[in-house]
């Protein structure tokens, strides 16, 4: 188990993790828009467009060729968003065919890839070195991150019904599940949606594991993966997007369904 004491440590600023998935393209042949596509998974929350349309960006020019063809550097074209509150990718409830219309967007026929980013998000007040919250922009007073998970989180422990809405109810039996494995209960510093947090995405995995297995195999694509959190930060006037990313998983699924490299 990851000490969540140094999650905040072992987190990537953004450029840094952008960084990082430079030397992810280099290493893997990556030629998003021609034999590849990159997937994002995160939540609904407006916050995290504004960090996935951050991480675009710099991509469009990390990932641009040396000559001025537009056609060879990145667009909208060649990511694929899939949204989902929390960020989680549900056990039994979310499957690789819905990643499926991603890997048809590659032109290429053979030696096909799909670059993988998975990210549940969480707040952090620098402020009060709380969890669960921070001051986003335009704001004085911080609110909660992920809101759906807290909501969810306080009517499990109220023992009050979940919301009937499909992808609330599933994602609040989940949490519950998560919550009563790990005694997870209220505290005021946030420990517990950080624990939440961390525990939904981890036990998740396994699942997500299979179904990109299966996506490698019914689609004849590799598959390379980066998952964990989306820290999001207090925001100050300067409009400086300090948000980080921790990367808790990070493997490589070949076309043939092999796992081939995996690291913590």
């Amino acid at each position: 188990m990851k000490d969540l004491k140094k999650i905040l440590d072992m987190s990537d600023e953004l450029d840094h993790f952008c960084q990082r998935l430079k030397l992810i393209k280099e290493n893997y042949n990556l030629m998003p828009g021609e034999n590849s596509i990159i997937i994002i998974i995160n939540c609904l929350d407006d916050h995290c467009t504004i960090v996935s349309s951050y991480i675009k960006r710099e991509l469009q020019s990390l990932f641009s060729t040396s000559h001025k063809d537009a056609s060879k550097t990145i667009t909208v074209d060649a990511v694929y968003e899939k949204r989902l509150f929390g960020g989680l990718f549900l056990p039994e409830v979310k499957t690789y065919e819905s990643l499926i219309p991603a890997v048809h967007h590659i032109p290429a026929k053979k030696d096909r890839k799909v670059l993988v980013l998975n990210f549940t998000h969480i707040g952090y007040n620098a402020k009060n070195r709380k969890w669960g919250n921070f001051i986003r922009y335009g704001h004085k007073e911080p609110s909660h991150s992920c809101g759906a998970v807290q909501m969810l989180f306080k009517r499990i422990i109220e023992g009050r019904e979940l919301p009937a809405d499909h992808d609330l109810n599933r994602l609040g039996s989940y949490l519950a599940s998560i919550a009563k494995k790990y005694n997870i209960k209220p505290v005021k510093s946030g420990k517990d949606i950080l624990q939440l947090t961390y525990y939904a995405y981890k036990e998740n995995l396994p699942w997500i594991k299979d179904q990109l297995r299966l996506l490698a195999l019914e689609e004849k694509t590799d598959v390379i993966y980066l998952g964990g959190l989306e820290i999001d930060v207090n925001k100050g006037e300067s409009g400086v997007l300090n948000d980080r990313i921790a990367v808790l998983d990070n493997f490589y699924i070949n076309s043939k369904g092999v796992r081939m490299v995996e690291e913590a």
